[in-house]
């Protein structure tokens, strides 16, 4: 995939995020202009990624699935200067909630609603 992105010249419009993060690991050191970031959906991966980010000064892009973001996790990652996308928001309400905690970006498969908030 590295090779790719460097063949392409894809690196300023591919955003690259994931589970496996030893993948996102190799994306992010072979790659450094390409926007990776750490997905999280679960209480383990978290525990990881606040480790991280406390050791790794660059690691600062995540995809929280939206139900998992909370206040405190928010608080966390503005704290840090962790700028957050969440997933897969196809509602209003959800959006609404995720954006007021702080959120960046979302990630849906509902383009009037994304159009909406626009």
């Amino acid at each position: 995939m590295v090779n790719t992105l460097g063949k392409t010249d894809a690196a300023g419009w591919v955003a690259v995020c994931g589970q496996f993060w030893p993948v996102v690991d190799e994306v992010r050191r072979s790659a450094p202009d390409t926007d990776v970031r750490y997905s999280i959906e679960t209480p383990r991966q978290w525990e990881r990624f606040v480790k991280r980010v406390r050791e790794d000064d660059s690691a600062r892009k995540v995809c929280i699935q939206h139900r998992f973001l909370s206040e405190g996790k928010a608080r966390f990652l503005d704290a840090h200067g962790v700028e957050a996308y969440c997933w897969t928001i196809d509602t209003g309400g959800a959006a609404t909630r995720v954006i007021e905690m702080g959120a960046a970006g979302i990630i849906s498969n509902n383009l009037r609603m994304l159009e909406a908030l626009g």
